[in-house]
């Protein structure tokens, strides 16, 4: 029934899963988001790459924003000052480390900068075939 009202990407997101996952809620919705890349990492670069609009009001600029940041928020289910904080410090270590080494951090999907440190970490391990000097680049 609910694939009559669903179109587009939503409707193939719908229809690629199985009979049991096309009965869940979560399942199905979690679907149609990835569909439309609607996933905490496009929320997140949505709300670090929104620019104001020529002809839009300051207010309107940051009520857009505001609305942009809850949503890359709400997606990753920060709901509590912590979790805010861990999110801070997360995007903080993850913009310090070289792009190789932050990729396969995100790949990981660490939530706290220490989680991202120890894959940090794991990854110069899984990879030292050379000297790694203080920036990170084997020598």
């Amino acid at each position: 029934m609910l694939q009559c009202v669903l179109t587009g990407r939503a409707q193939e997101a719908y229809s690629s899963l199985n009979t049991e996952d096309s009965s869940g809620y979560a399942t199905i919705k979690s679907a149609v988001l990835k569909a439309y890349e609607l996933v905490p990492e496009a929320y997140r670069q949505r709300f670090r790459s929104w620019e104001k609009r020529s002809g839009q009001t300051y207010m309107e600029f940051a009520r857009d924003l505001t609305g942009h940041f809850r949503r890359w928020l709400a997606a990753l289910e920060v709901t509590t000052f912590e979790g805010l904080c861990d999110l801070v410090v997360l995007e903080q270590f993850k913009d310090m480390l070289p792009g190789y080494i932050a990729t396969y951090v995100s790949e990981k999907q660490c939530v706290t900068a220490a989680g991202a440190a120890a894959s940090a970490d794991e990854y110069l391990l899984l990879h030292k075939g050379g000297r790694w000097c203080a920036s990170g680049v084997a020598h």
